[in-house]
């Protein structure tokens, strides 16, 4: 067994050996800060499908959030973190790619735009 003794102090442990704070942790899963924050304090516990995501993306197992059984924080494999870093670094470029194409956008907007001012100052 672990010294992890109930369900949030696994999460708990889990979540900071991932290096995520309360409020990344619950964006990342779609919930309220506070929702998680209540299952880190036991007052209440997730849902299966949480509970498999929140197993995902703190890389132990499902069994090991709920009983302290399986792979946990003791096992933990790099090869988790190492594709905790991909999938960063896959976010990150998409949001890149979103920016570009928000800036593209606006700049097609100014340019559109300046097109139509000098258009009209030409017929005064």
């Amino acid at each position: 067994m672990t010294d992890q003794q109930t369900i949030g102090s696994r999460l708990i442990a889990a979540r900071e050996r991932a290096g995520f704070t309360v409020a990344q942790l619950a964006r990342r899963l779609g919930v309220q800060t506070r929702t998680l924050s209540a299952w880190e304090r036991d007052q209440s516990e997730p849902r299966s499908n949480r509970l498999l995501m929140l197993a995902g993306m703190l890389g132990v197992s499902a069994t090991w959030l709920l009983q302290g059984i399986g792979e946990g924080i003791e096992e933990h494999s790099h090869d988790t973190d190492i594709e905790r870093i991909r999938t960063d670094i896959a976010d990150l470029r998409g949001a890149a790619e979103r920016m570009i194409e928000a800036l593209d956008t606006i700049d097609a907007r100014l340019s559109d735009l300046s097109e139509r001012v000098s258009g009209d100052s030409g017929d005064l």
